[in-house]
């Protein structure tokens, strides 16, 4: 599952909200300007914030912080390349090799 901390009026939000929202398992958060410094921390300081949620092997849920809009471009860019370089077959092994 996603999670997108997005800031309302910002443009590179709006695109990471559209680009997930095909996504059935994707959580947004909307702030605005008063609330933003709440989510803001010397890692992320900037919107959109995306995580990932993933289930560890013990069952707990782990957020892992993928970064921004240009991060998320980068993560579907290397999808794309390997689903073309290997066939679509290649991505379940990789999700499942990618387990905590």
């Amino acid at each position: 599952m996603f999670e997108i901390v997005a800031l309302e009026g910002c443009p590179y939000s709006q695109r990471a909200v559209d680009t997930l929202n095909s996504l059935r398992d994707t959580k947004v958060i909307w702030v605005n300007e008063s609330s933003k410094q709440k989510y803001k921390t010397l890692q992320r300081n900037t919107f959109p914030q995306i995580s990932f949620i993933v289930k560890t092997n013990q069952g707990q849920l782990k957020k892992v912080f993928i970064g921004g809009m240009s991060e998320l471009e980068n993560l579907i860019d290397l999808k794309n390349q390997l689903k073309e370089a290997f066939g679509p077959q290649v991505i379940a092994p990789l999700l499942h090799l990618m387990k905590i």
